[in-house]
Parts: C-alpha cells; sequence; structure tokens
C-alpha cells in the first residue's frame, strides 16, 4: 500500500466518524423529550404541593431548589437548542462534477502528447490527491462544527440530570415534612387527655373514689346530692351493691316512724299587769 492510498483510507475514516457524531446528537433527542416529560410530571406535583412562601427552614428550602431546578431547565432548553440548531457541513464535490474534471484532466494530458494510457494513470493520481484533501479538509471543518454541538448536548444532559435530582430531592423533603407533621400532631392529640385530667386535677373537678368500708369490701362512690346550706356541699356514698347510702337523706313527703306516747303540756302561766289606776286587761305570755 502506498502513502497516497493509507492517507485516502484515514480521512476517509475520519470524514466518515464525523458525520456519525452529528447524527449521534440527533439520535439523543427522544432521550431528552422522555426526561423532560418526566422532570415536568415531577415539578408539576412539587408545584401543587408547595407550601407558602415563609421563613420557615423547610420552606426556604423548597423555593431555593425550586428557583434552582427553573434555571436548570432553563440551561437544559439552551444547550438542547445549541445542540440541534443549523451547523454548516463540508462534504466532497458532486460526482457529476468530478466526472466531469476527470474527463477534462484526462483530455489534458492526452493534449500533453502522453498515450491515453498515461493520460488515465496521471487523471488517476490527480483524482486520488485531490479526494485525500477533500476528505481531510472536511473532516477538520465537520470537527470544528460538531465540538460546539457534543459540548452542548453533554451539558445539557448533565443539567436534566441535575435538574431531576432536585426534583426528587423536593419530593423526599415535602414527603418527610408530612411524616413528621403526622408525627407531632399524633403527639398532641395524645397529650390532650393528659393534659385536661392534669388541669381537672388541679382545678379540684376531679372526684376521687370512696375508700372501702372495710377490707375486702367494694369500693363506693361518692355522689353530691346538693348544696347543704350553711354547712356546704353535701356528700353520700353509694355501696357497690345498689343498696342506699348509710348517710343518705329521707325521701321527701314519706311519713317519719311514730315517737314515744309523752304527757300533755300544761298550760303557761299569766302575768297580770295593772296600770297606775289599778285596773287593765289580763295577759297571757
Amino acid at each position: 500500500m502506498g502513502i497516497d492510498e493509507y492517507l485516502d483510507a484515514v480521512f476517509k475514516e475520519a470524514f466518515k466518524r464525523e458525520l456519525e457524531v452529528d447524527e449521534n446528537v440527533a439520535r439523543t433527542l427522544p432521550f431528552f423529550a422522555a426526561t423532560l416529560a418526566l422532570a415536568a410530571t415531577l415539578y408539576g406535583y412539587v408545584l401543587s404541593k408547595l407550601p407558602p412562601p415563609a421563613w420557615e427552614v423547610a420552606a426556604v428550602v423548597l423555593d431555593c431548589l425550586l428557583l434552582l431546578g427553573v434555571g436548570c431547565l432553563v440551561g437544559v432548553l439552551w444547550n438542547l437548542f445549541q445542540a440541534v440548531r443549523m451547523r454548516e457541513y463540508r462534504i466532497p464535490p458532486k460526482e457529476t462534477e468530478l466526472a466531469d474534471w476527470v474527463g477534462e484532466l484526462r483530455a489534458f494530458y492526452e493534449g500533453q502528447g502522453q498515450a491515453p494510457a498515461e493520460a488515465e494513470a496521471e487523471a488517476l493520481v490527480g483524482l486520488r490527491e485531490r479526494m485525500i484533501v477533500e476528505y481531510a479538509e472536511s473532516a477538520e471543518h465537520n470537527r470544528d462544527a460538531n465540538r460546539p454541538k457534543v459540548e452542548a448536548r453533554a451539558l445539557g444532559f448533565t443539567l436534566l440530570v441535575v435538574m431531576l435530582s432536585i426534583a426528587f430531592l423536593m419530593v423526599g423533603i415535602m414527603f418527610a415534612t408530612e411524616w413528621v407533621s403526622s408525627i407531632r400532631q399524633g403527639s398532641v392529640h395524645d397529650a390532650k387527655p393528659e393534659a385536661i385530667t392534669a388541669t381537672a386535677g388541679k382545678s379540684g373537678c376531679s372526684v376521687p373514689a370512696a375508700a372501702a368500708p372495710f377490707p375486702g369490701a367494694a369500693p363506693g362512690r361518692e355522689v353530691s346530692v346538693g348544696a347543704g346550706g350553711q354547712h356546704g356541699e353535701r356528700k353520700m356514698t353509694e355501696s357497690s351493691d345498689g343498696s342506699p347510702p348509710a348517710n343518705a337523706p329521707a325521701p321527701q313527703g314519706a311519713l317519719a316512724a311514730p315517737a314515744a306516747a309523752q304527757p300533755p303540756t300544761a298550760p303557761p302561766h299569766q302575768v297580770l299587769k295593772k296600770s297606775e289606776s289599778g285596773g287593765g286587761p289580763i295577759e297571757r305570755r
């Protein structure tokens, strides 16, 4: 293999590789579209659950992450535009133009007095040299055009991953905040009965159970029966077997037990008051 053949093979492979790089950038567009759709779904959920602005740690962190995610989205779209925008690529001349040029080259050498075979060989050498230059210049030009596209695609992919990570982080923070809030609410609800009992005990509203009258007996229950006038509130103890309390008052309207027979009371004495005149009525006192 001669030098020209080797260079022709190397430059032709480089030219094909640069064209494939441009096609690879276009093949990644469906991946970008699917990932952006996922990101839009996640950020839509985040916006629906985002707490109102407040000077709290969770709210401030979520707002900052949301702004950072929006910035990443702008960067992704910008780099995606840079990756797909129109650029100039260089390719070898048209086939018809090359054929016409080779015919003119052959005629030129024949006009120089060379034999047809020699003119054919000279035209082939000229064509090969020209194609080596065309492939080399086209590969360099296309490489310069592909470099910004590849860099934009890589940066856009990086920002897209960061944006997705921010979205998942925000969803995790929201779930953690709701979980902690539910635990705190459950603790407050469990503490309410104890607080009510403690408050009732301090204010004297609780009614202690009465001690059993003798060992082994079931404890009774104190029941308020109303005001006792100047002696305060009266209480009686109700036994556990349902029998009336020992200190329960007699029901109203009930007949009292007959008392023992007593002799009749003697009439009171009389007092005689006299006036200065010596007379006056007699009053019984």
